[in-house]
């Protein structure tokens, strides 16, 4: 028995029954804090990153068992900023390292981002070239054999995504005695959770879907194409830089290449776990009917990206609402929850899910339906999710911000002090080409607003034709284009 603690890394009884006090569950962003004296519910996950999270308050350490960080809504930011790992278009330019050749000493640690049992998140700098980046560091002592397995697929995930737009960049990997070293890149940033409650507890439908919704469906799909499934989907882990337009996915713990291993185990956070995962064994009971029945893996049922496509739609509900749509202590509450809120029907004849939740569009409704659909083989796909109206409706948005972002991009590409004749000929907004001139750096913002404006007045026109009967050529690509969006889609944002 011992042998297998170790194995699968199991708590003792004791440390077990400690991880039973949690703090009190906030069922909406514009709850208060709650105290971390009363037990909470709803915090289990099959995920076992996620211990305490230890904030820094002077020079004593206080631990907090917490769903996720706090949020001051006193601050501008908030208590713990965890929105530091992004990906940026400058820092992308740069050459990224995958060489284990590498040392602490090479990174000077300015601050924790986070710290866990078995890990520690720290905001670093390259002593040599400067460079923002995050320095994950995992106890050796603390690991597990399977720890060590998942920390090596997350690596070879982040290796093999390297350059993809939307995915934090990986740099380089080190070890020493004591520890292994992962290195990401890193740019000032928030988390969508950060964002919504640094926004009065919810984002409305025009500020959501072109700056958030829109480019995390094109990462999805993106993903999905490579067969790669993330299976940790939330607002902790989708950053966002909402001037710019840019998403960017983080943690890749859970990931999975669908045509490398079978997708046959209960993985995620429990808030965000589709129908199907639910009612999944964990790793660690799946390894027991392997081992005990002389089962095969490939016998187990098993699911597929879609599950990822259920992720968003709660998220797309709790950033709109700020209210989690499903809590539940244990997966078979959970799978009961969700089949109550989703089949059962109000007076207005609305599904549960959706009553009193007036600040819904009929639009985003319907975009949530076709993401939360509990049989996944009537779930929409992330690329079929693109073609939906409440997405085309704000794509020419999405458009012309990612057309400011390239102009700004370029425009400081240049160079200070030179004067510059830019050319904006956006291939998918009907305009002409127009002509501005800078000098210098100073000058950015004002081609960039300039762009948008342009971008802005194009889109208004298209609307226009396409309300008088012509076709839009801002609009989102149709149907009939769906093979030819895919190949498109990493183009949609700032080139890196």
């Amino acid at each position: 028995m011992a042998f297998f603690n170790r194995l699968f890394n199991r708590k003792s009884k004791p440390e077990f029954i400690s991880t039973l006090q949690h703090s009190s569950l906030r069922r909406s962003l514009t709850d208060p804090q709650p105290s971390t004296s009363t037990p909470a519910r709803g915090q289990r996950s099959s995920s076992e990153e996620k211990d305490t999270i230890e904030v820094l308050s002077g020079s004593i350490p206080v631990r907090v068992r917490a769903r996720r960080a706090g949020c001051d809504f006193g601050r501008s930011k908030t208590s713990v900023d965890l929105g530091s790992v992004r990906s940026s278009a400058s820092s992308a330019a740069e050459p990224v390292s995958s060489s284990a050749d590498g040392s602490k000493s090479q990174y000077r640690t300015l601050r924790a981002l986070h710290r866990s049992r078995l890990h520690t998140i720290m905001a670093a700098q390259d002593r040599s070239s400067k460079r923002p980046v995050v320095l994950k560091t995992f106890t050796k002592s603390r690991m597990s054999s399977s720890l060590r397995a998942k920390l090596e697929a997350e690596v070879a995930h982040l290796r093999s995504l390297t350059c993809l737009t939307g995915v934090v960049q990986f740099i380089q990997q080190f070890e020493d005695d004591d520890s292994i070293y992962i290195v990401l890149e890193r740019c000032p940033g928030h988390t969508l959770i950060e964002l919504v409650a640094n926004s009065g507890g919810r984002l409305s439908e025009n500020v959501l879907v072109p700056y958030v919704l829109i480019p995390l469906t094109l990462i999805l799909a993106d993903l999905h194409r490579r067969g790669i499934v993330h299976r940790q989907i939330k607002p902790e882990h989708t950053l966002c830089q909402i001037e710019a337009g840019l998403v960017t996915l983080v943690d890749f713990s859970e990931a999975v290449n669908k045509n490398q291993r079978c997708l046959n185990n209960r993985a995620g956070s429990l808030e965000y776990m589709a129908p199907e995962v639910l009612n999944k064994p964990t790793a660690e009971e799946i390894f027991h009917q392997v081992l005990y029945n002389g089962m095969s893996e490939e016998e187990l049922p098993q699911y597929d990206e879609k599950a990822d496509v259920w992720s968003l739609g709660v998220l797309a509900f709790e950033a709109l609402t700020g209210c989690q749509p499903f809590l539940a202590d244990s997966p078979v509450e959970m799978g009961r929850l969700q089949r109550e809120l989703l089949t059962e029907l109000d007076g207005a004849g609305n599904p549960l899910l959706f009553s009193g939740r007036n600040q819904l569009s009929g639009e985003a409704r319907s975009f949530l339906l076709h993401a939360l659909q509990l049989d996944p083989i009537n779930r929409s796909s992330a690329e079929r999710l693109l073609q939906h109206p409440l997405l085309q409706r704000y794509w020419p948005r999405y458009q012309s911000t990612q057309h400011a972002t390239r102009l700004a991009a370029a425009a400081g590409a240049r160079g200070a002090g030179a004067s510059t004749t830019i050319a904006i000929t956006p291939t998918t907004i009907g305009t002409s080409a127009i002509t501005l001139t800078t000098a210098g750096n100073g000058q950015v913002a004002a081609v960039a607003a300039a762009a948008a404006a342009v971008a802005a007045a194009a889109a208004a026109a298209a609307a226009s034709r396409t309300a008088g009967g012509g076709t839009s050529s801002c609009a989102a690509p149709a149907a009939a284009q769906k093979t030819n969006l895919l190949v498109a889609a990493p183009l949609q944002f700032p080139v890196r």
